[in-house]
Formats: structure tokens, sequence, C-alpha cells
């Protein structure tokens, strides 16, 4: 997935490069239009899926690491805070460059950020192979483990059974669901 980030960086640098063009009289307004639009495409299209796999990772690392929501609304926090002054440096960029070196400098920053995500993404976030290798010899994951762990049970714990007042509370919901509202007698008193 790191290498489908550091690709999609790379189709940013079609905006700078589609400028210089049409300025120098080589492509047409159209076909302008046209390499925007195909580098935004592209672009969203390699870094969207790693994006999602991303954010399922960190949901499965949330529930692994003790007060792991506390800690991850810590980095989001962060990582957002980041964001906020890259953005704010950017329209600084833009407000005392020419707009062609404006995007080209942003279009490095891109290609930088997916570099390093390249480099050091997979160290920041994946197990070592030895560990998968162990987790899958054991026949348990480390999220089964560990959820085990947190509810006092073995991961084979028998499922509870269902009392009849839990089934009389659920009858109760199911007909305060199926009570006929306001609308239906609306309904009816149109339909007349």
């Amino acid at each position: 997935s790191n290498v489908l980030i550091f690709i999609s960086t790379l189709f940013i640098l079609v905006f700078p490069a589609t400028v210089e063009a049409r300025e120098g009289g080589h492509i047409s307004d159209n076909s302008a239009r046209a390499l925007y639009l195909t580098a935004f495409f592209l672009y969203f299209f390699f870094s969207t899926l790693p994006k999602l796999g991303l954010m399922c990772l960190f949901q499965s690392m949330v529930a692994q690491v003790e007060n792991g929501p506390r800690v991850f609304g810590f980095i989001a926090i962060v990582a957002m805070s980041f964001d906020a002054i890259v953005v704010m440096t950017l329209s600084v960029l833009f407000n005392r460059m020419e707009f062609k070196n404006a995007l080209w400098v942003t279009s490095f920053v891109y290609v930088a950020h997916g570099f390093l995500e390249l480099v050091f993404g997979p160290l920041l976030v994946l197990l070592p192979m030895e560990k998968l290798a162990e987790a899958a010899a054991a026949g348990t994951t480390d999220d089964t483990s560990s959820m085990a762990a947190k509810n006092h049970s073995t991961p084979e714990s028998p499922v509870p059974e269902i009392t009849p007042q839990a089934e009389e509370n659920v009858g109760s919901y199911r007909g305060r669901m199926t009570r006929p509202s306001r609308l239906d007698a609306a309904d009816s008193y149109y339909t007349q």
C-alpha cells in the first residue's frame, strides 16, 4: 500500500507540468483540462485504497493497545495539527511565489511525503514477520487473545443463552417499533 501512495503522489507532478506546457503553447486548454482530470482521478484511485486499509489497521491497533482510544485520539489531534500547519504554509507559499513555482514546490512536498511513507511506513506500522509467523503457528492472533484477556475468558467460551426476561424486553421493543405513528394516520386520511 505504501507503493500505491508513492505512485499516487507522482501524479501530482502532472499539475505544474501541465501549467508549463499550456503556457508554452505546447498543449491546448482542453488538453490541459483533460490532463488535470486524469491526474486527479489517478491520484485518488491509487491513494484511496491504502487510506482505507490504514483506517482498518488503526482500528485493530486501538483494540490491541491498552488505553488505545486515548492514545490514538491524541495521535489524531497531532496529525490534524500537522495537516493544518502544512496547509497554512502552502497558502503562504502561494501568496509569496509565482503560481507555477508554488505548484512545483507543492508537488515536490507531496512526492517527498510519498517517498517518506514508502521508506518508513512499513517500519512504523507492520509487525515483524517473525511475530506474524509465531501467531499463525499458534493458531490465534493477538486480536483474539487480547479480546479474550479483556473479557477474562477463552476465545472458545460458550455464547450465553437468551433468558425469558431478555426475550420479553425484545418483544416490548418490537411492539414500540411497530406502533402506528402520526404519519400512518395522516397517510390514511389522505388516501380516503
